[in-house]
């Protein structure tokens, strides 16, 4: 299967499997209920449509990226998250914090290195972030921060068809693929090796 249309797959699960997280975390909000349950609706438009692509019979959709992800993490870090979805970085937040960590969300390269730019010791142990911002590129946001804070973790959240080690001059230390879970993400932030596949 091609990159762009692993990518499109991706896109519509993470933004079916964020809202539904979300729509869990606020089931006593009607309103918050709706707003969830409509997403849901809008990606499982742009799933089918999708089938209807693959099948030759309309182009392929591109939609906003989105994340799912669950419980558990080693705790006491400070988070510098960069996503410009904001029910992603809702759900990235909620995860984190619930976590135990201290997480500040952004939602552009330029507010990122605004929240990076403050004299030493480092603001944070680790940054993370999507690769797609509206303002640039997570990897140039990476290099940028790695030059400015050598000692902080860096990972990128990406859905194109990467490698599992970092490109060459990422200056990243882990990548997590989309769609997301929760086990892969909390076994990168602790700095720990992914099992093998079986």
């Amino acid at each position: 299967m091609a990159p762009s249309v692993i990518h499109d797959v991706n896109n519509a699960l993470n933004t079916i499997l964020s809202a539904a997280f979300l729509i869990d975390h606020h089931a006593d909000d009607p309103d918050a209920v709706r707003h969830y349950a409509e997403r849901v609706r809008v990606a499982a438009e742009q799933g089918a449509e999708l089938v209807r692509a693959l099948s030759g019979t309309t182009a392929l959709p591109r939609g906003p990226v989105m994340t799912s992800m669950g419980d558990g993490i080693r705790p006491s870090q400070r988070v510098l998250v960069v996503e410009d979805v904001p029910e992603v970085a809702e759900v990235v937040r909620r995860l984190l914090h619930r976590a135990g960590h201290q997480v500040t969300c952004v939602g552009s390269c330029a507010d990122a290195r605004v929240s990076l730019l403050t004299p030493p010791p480092a603001p944070y142990d680790l940054l993370l972030t999507d690769v797609g911002l509206p303002d640039g590129s997570g990897w140039e946001l990476a290099a940028v921060a790695r030059a400015q804070w050598p000692g902080l973790r860096i990972g990128v959240v990406t859905g194109a068809d990467v490698t599992d080690d970092p490109p060459a001059g990422s200056h990243v230390d882990f990548i997590v693929r989309k769609p997301l879970t929760s086990a892969d993400l909390l076994v990168h932030m602790a700095g720990e090796a992914l099992p093998a596949a079986s």
